[in-house]
């Protein structure tokens, strides 16, 4: 069974989730792979998701 770190509902009510298994192999894994850097920003990340302060519209799909 996945665990996961977080199953969110975005600015739109879609359902946004995050593994830990991705959080730590694509995320935390070293430079210049992975973004180690962004470790003590999980909370932060989870509230990008359901509390954006800025949403744009994409201009180069029409499906989002």
């Amino acid at each position: 069974m996945t665990d996961f770190l977080f199953d969110e509902k975005d600015y739109a009510g879609t359902s946004v989730v995050l593994a830990r298994e991705v959080w730590e192999e694509k995320l935390l894994s070293p430079a210049p792979t992975g973004h180690p850097e962004v470790a003590q920003y999980l909370e932060d990340v989870r509230l990008s998701i359901s509390q954006p302060d800025i949403v744009f519209q994409s201009t180069r799909r029409r499906d989002s």
